[in-house]
């Protein structure tokens, strides 16, 4: 019975942790290109609520969860942070300098199509 009782604290554990949101921006610029033509589009608010982009922590692991919960792989350089897809899909590069246009880009790829992402940081990170 208590080996039950463990066994059952433990999963409630595992299922219970809480993801830490690591990063959050909302985007204002959106470029789509496939090698012929790009389009450069600037969102409304409303917009880019609609791509944030949200980086979340597990453990010691990281997860793009609002690109379907992709696994990314933390880099720390200079005056940015990379988080990096290791299937080669895309990244997250964040500036840690204030005061610039954008605080962040985000590009990922779709079939030979990329899509950029620049906008800010959401308040209080």
């Amino acid at each position: 019975m208590i080996r039950i009782a463990a066994l059952f604290f433990c999963v409630a554990l595992a299922f219970g942790a809480a993801d830490e949101v690591v990063f959050g921006g909302i985007p204002s610029i959106r470029i789509d290109a496939d090698g012929k033509d790009s389009v450069r589009v600037e969102l409304s608010e409303q917009g880019g609520k609609k791509y944030e982009c949200r980086i979340v922590g597990r453990g010691k692991k990281y997860f793009w969860a609002s690109r379907a919960n992709r696994e990314l792989i933390r880099s720390d350089s200079g005056d940015f942070t990379y988080f990096i897809s290791p299937e080669g899909t895309g990244y997250v590069k964040i500036s840690l300098a204030k005061g610039g246009n954008f605080d962040y880009m985000e590009s990922f790829t779709t079939d030979l199509k990329t899509v950029t992402y620049w906008g800010k940081r959401n308040q209080g990170q």
